[in-house]
């Protein structure tokens, strides 16, 4: 099955497949966010203490891990689902990025390197492709059967929210 999420203008979908369950990229598929997001690296954001340094109420720190998050290796995003989206949007050369299962605010983003042949299996992430266009606009996005409508004559029972 995939899972379709609308993303920010320009309008991306978000393909995540059951095969790329549990698996990332090898970190030297991993992407630098855009300038903008360059802020919501882990350490540099949170090896502080977040909560007290920012005043927009973006801090997302508990993806930050002390012993994984230095300052020389400071890919990781301490971001929501939503806020990833959007930063592999914004970065160029993002294909997709990879998510910390769980609550944790952690993704990466990855580039073309990343395909599902290079996936690794990891236990701590999924893995989401970019694909451009708006979900269900593509033959392909039809494929997988989710379940089957019966259109017949006679009226069954309903509850209407507005009748007709």
């Amino acid at each position: 099955a995939v899972i379709l999420v609308e993303g920010p203008t320009p309008r991306f979908a978000f393909e995540w497949n059951l095969d790329n369950k549990e698996s990332a990229c090898a970190p030297t598929d991993r992407l630098a966010p855009a300038a903008e997001y360059a802020e919501h690296l882990c350490f540099a954001k949170c090896n502080a203490g977040c909560e007290h340094a920012r005043e927009d109420g973006m801090c997302h720190c508990t993806g930050y891990d002390s012993t994984i998050d230095t300052a020389a290796e400071d890919a990781a995003l301490c971001l929501p689902f939503e806020h990833c989206k959007q930063a592999c949007a914004a970065t160029a050369g993002c294909t997709g990025f990879d998510m910390h299962l769980g609550s944790q605010s952690r993704c990466y983003l990855t580039g073309a390197g990343c395909t599902d042949g290079t996936l690794e299996e990891n236990f701590q992430y999924d893995h989401y492709v970019l694909r451009e266009g708006a979900a269900c606009t593509q033959l392909d996005d039809f494929k997988d059967r989710a379940g089957t409508l019966q259109v017949t004559t006679r009226m069954l029972p309903a509850e209407y929210i507005v009748e007709p």
